[in-house]
């Protein structure tokens, strides 16, 4: 958190400083829309991890100034919610022809953020009624809560339905060349990062309201650099090793022992990269994840109030 509150300060500074030579502005802004985090593995694993889209979010606060009466520069801070949305539709058991008992069920992971965002503006002529408006810019989001669902562990003796803290480290595994197996590399890493950058790009049009409001009303369309650590590739082995065991006795109760076996052992997970997948040649000891995406479309409505002191 104290890079967000030295980025704040910044900016901010900075735009107090710029308040003597042009006019200040104020905004406000939400943005309800249609999120998916794309990972190549991820998409990779069909019906048993089928990709969905999730309703997603971010509003905030808007400060500013013009440097023309086309150009203009922002910043302010946000709060951005984003999901990841999976669902298993695969039918069958892998291993026979037996119903799956996850079918159907739903697999989320939302991440919580507060935003700061560095955007510049362009407009047209803001005397006009309505007329064009675009923003473009990095973003700068700081997690403040991240958690993930998942049906299929439901019955798992140590799994809670409020789901698992994404924010907490995980041992990471590697494989055991010896016996091929997995071994634990004896240290954590977090599952998700603290800080994640992304871009903004907005455009639509400004509405005129009086010589000092306007309405904007805009498509936008986001993305954010890989928010998962170091620690997300070995977060399956918890899942499914050992972490969350079932509650079904295999002695008192045979058949529902098996399918939470089924459960425990055959699922795969939105972390995980077909674990184990030893694809670096440098070292056959890794285990690999490409990148993630967090990707989000929506539709923005903002208010925009400028001052000038002439």
């Amino acid at each position: 958190m104290q890079n967000l509150f030295l980025l704040i300060s910044i900016f901010f500074c900075t735009y107090t400083l710029s308040y003597a030579q042009e006019g200040l502005k104020l905004g406000l802004h939400f943005t309800p829309g249609l999120s998916m985090a794309l990972n190549n593995e991820d998409m990779d694993k069909g019906s048993s991890l089928d990709l969905q889209t999730a309703f997603a979010y971010n509003t905030g606060f808007l400060i500013g100034y013009g440097i023309t009466e086309i150009f203009s520069v922002s910043t302010g801070v946000g709060y951005q919610q984003h999901t990841a949305s999976f669902v298993h539709n695969r039918a069958t058991l892998p291993t026979s022809k037996l119903k799956d008992p996850n079918l159907g069920a739903p697999i989320t992971r939302q991440a919580n953020y507060v935003r700061v965002p560095l955007l510049l503006e362009i407009s047209t002529d803001p005397n006009r009624a309505a007329g064009f408006f675009a923003r473009l810019g990095p973003h700068f989001d700081f997690l403040t809560t991240a958690i993930y669902k998942d049906e299929r562990l439901n019955g798992f003796s140590q799994y809670d339905k409020g789901g698992i803290d994404l924010r907490q480290k995980i041992t990471l595994y590697q494989k055991n060349e010896a016996t091929n197996g997995i071994i634990s590399l004896g240290r954590q890493e977090k599952i998700y990062r603290d800080f994640v950058p992304g871009i903004t790009a907005e455009v639509g049009a400004q509405i005129r309201i009086n010589d000092y409001l306007k309405m904007t009303l805009l498509l936008h369309v986001e993305g954010s650099s890989n928010p998962e650590g170091e620690g997300a590739a070995s977060f399956a082995h918890n899942l499914n090793r050992g972490d969350y065991l079932v509650t079904a006795n295999p002695i008192t109760s045979p058949s529902q022992a098996t399918v939470d076996a089924n459960k425990s052992t055959l699922e795969e997970t939105p972390f995980d990269a077909v674990f184990p997948n030893y694809t670096d040649e440098a070292d056959k000891n890794a285990t690999f994840r490409s990148p993630t995406w967090n990707v989000m479309a929506g539709f923005q409505i903002g208010i925009i109030y400028t001052y000038s002191p002439e």
